[in-house]
């Protein structure tokens, strides 16, 4: 089991499963954390055993010793700053469409972005078609609008606020929970029962034309499974744990 905590949004996982959201605003002081008792024994034994106790910073939906992520990943550079001049693809369709059609995943992309007239919602990802939508993000003034191509499966989601200049933004979903996180603070939380079909997903611009090009540029994009608070690549071990074994 763990807990996680982001500003006042917390969420509990049992065995990996994501259990309850809440919202608090606790504030703690600086005590002994006694483990499977009470200090005073007013409380009673934990009925059974305790093996491990851990506490990382950083709010990770994979608790403090995440697997590795089934990554799919894009480099490269798309949108006005660029000079796109072609449609660019994300590689490996087939496994970018595993992760993002399942219920537990995190989509995280990185760039510089310019700014300037939204009038035709400039494009970061889009899918062609309606039939079997796939996922579609957006700038608009409200901030990146995210969700389906054509609103299937009910209207975009915005993200937030977004800045101008060098950014990075990822999105996780576990199962209707969606949230957003941009330079690693979090910007919004909202349900959503989007199901996606299985489409190519186009970085910079409309799927079927080099129409509402990205302000700016995207230099990569990656989906890796799983609703990774702190993205597809979190440091390779959470800082500043805290271990108990026994």
């Amino acid at each position: 089991m763990w807990i996680t905590r982001s500003g006042k949004q917390f969420n509990s996982y049992v065995n990996g499963v994501v259990t309850k959201n809440w919202t608090a605003d606790w504030s703690y002081g600086c005590q002994d954390v006694m483990i499977g008792s009470s200090e005073d024994g007013s409380k009673e034994f934990f009925p059974g055993q305790i093996s491990k106790v851990a506490w990382c910073s950083g709010a990770h939906a994979a608790g403090c010793f995440p697997t590795p992520a089934l990554t799919q990943l894009w480099t490269g550079a798309a949108g006005t700053a660029a000079g796109q001049s072609e449609l660019i693809k994300m590689p490996n369709k087939e496994e970018v469409c595993k992760i993002y059609q399942g219920h537990e995943n995190t989509l995280d992309i990185s760039g510089d972005y310019a700014g300037g007239n939204l009038t035709g919602q400039p494009v970061m990802l889009s899918t062609a078609g309606c039939a079997n939508a796939g996922p579609l993000l957006t700038m608009f003034s409200v901030g990146p609008l995210y969700g389906a191509q054509c609103n299937i499966g009910g209207p975009r989601h915005s993200t937030g606020s977004f800045p101008t200049g060098n950014f990075r933004m990822w999105i996780t979903r576990s199962g209707k929970q969606f949230s957003s996180y941009v330079n690693g603070v979090l910007t919004k939380n909202w349900t959503a029962e989007w199901s996606y079909g299985c489409k190519d997903v186009f970085i910079g611009s409309e799927a079927e034309s080099l129409a509402s090009l990205f302000h700016g540029q995207i230099s990569k994009v990656a989906w890796c499974t799983g609703a990774n608070a702190a993205g597809c690549f979190p440091p390779t071990l959470p800082t500043n744990a805290a271990l108990a074994t026994d």
